[in-house]
């Protein structure tokens, strides 16, 4: 039997994997792979309970859904249609969650992504409120909501429903130093802070973000990110602002890459002054006299 673990991502998947394998014993899976465990290394990984594996494709959970043993699979991804498998489903304040989510996808080595852009849903895996409504409107026999404020903590009563859920009486155990989990992969926690990533949302396009996902931030009784003003105005001009921003980005990148062209053209210039270069060319004429035909 497979049970998903399921969430928008920075909303508090890892958090719950964490408590699976600390108060239950339980390790978990991920239908992305061995790139987790890439990403977060492997001393997180063990804390985590991440067992390591393969790609899962469509055999492989479908062999995993008729087993007789639970496999506890994250998944950042849309629930698959006719599939009515058990699933754990972690939410969190939006504002929050993309906050967070604008980080991650601007760590080293990674596109990149405006706040706006993000709130916006162009970015992998799409909106956030249309990505929650899906796991919560999906037809299932069994779902377990669950708040990442009470996974935090964790709350008893979160473990308590998670045993519930699953059968399993859950341990005392630990909390794991937020300290430790920073040192081993600050860009998954980075800083844990709702308030942090809150203000900085509000700072830059509550207007946008109330426009889009409203709707569900109310649904799951989390406050609008704007508090006072008028809407249309304030979302007029973050989208002036947004656009502004992306045409400034734009232009910046068009001088790197005029510059890095001019670079390069100076550099072929200097090679062609080169003694190495008139030889290469006296070499050539040689070649071309002698009837010889110029390769390369």
């Amino acid at each position: 039997m497979i049970v998903w673990l399921a969430s928008y991502p920075r909303s508090g998947n890892t958090l719950l994997r964490m408590l699976l394998s600390r108060h239950f014993g339980l390790r978990s899976w991920s239908v992305h792979g061995d790139g987790d465990a890439r990403d977060i290394g492997a001393e997180l990984a063990s804390i985590v309970g991440f067992e390591p594996h393969g790609p899962l494709g469509e055999d492989a959970l479908a062999e995993m859904a008729a087993s007789d043993e639970t496999f506890l699979v994250k998944t950042h991804n849309l629930p698959p249609p006719g599939r009515d498998w058990p699933a754990i489903c972690v939410v969190r304040d939006g504002r929050s969650a993309l906050a967070s989510y604008w980080h991650y996808r601007n760590r080293p080595g990674d596109v990149g992504h405006t706040m706006p852009e993000v709130v916006a849903g162009a970015v992998q895996f799409g909106s956030w409120s249309a990505h929650v409504a899906a796991w919560l409107d999906a037809p299932l026999s069994r779902r377990l909501v669950l708040r990442y404020e009470d996974l935090a903590g964790p709350s008893p009563g979160a473990l308590a429903a998670i045993g519930d859920f699953l059968g399993h009486a859950p341990a005392p155990a630990p909390p794991a130093e937020f300290a430790t989990l920073n040192a081993l992969a600050p860009t998954h926690f980075r800083g844990g802070s709702d308030a942090r990533n809150i203000a900085e949302l509000q700072a830059c396009c509550p207007a946008l973000f109330d426009a889009l996902h409203g709707p569900m931030q109310a649904r799951l009784g989390y406050p609008p990110a704007m508090a006072a003003g008028d809407p249309e105005a304030a979302l007029a001009a973050e989208l002036a602002a947004a656009m502004t921003a992306l045409r400034e980005a734009r232009d910046a990148d068009r001088a790197g890459l005029e510059a890095a062209l001019s670079t390069l053209r100076q550099e072929l210039d200097g090679m062609r002054r080169s003694p190495f270069w008139r030889a290469r060319e006296r070499v050539v004429g040689l070649l071309r006299s002698a009837g010889l035909r110029r390769r390369g």
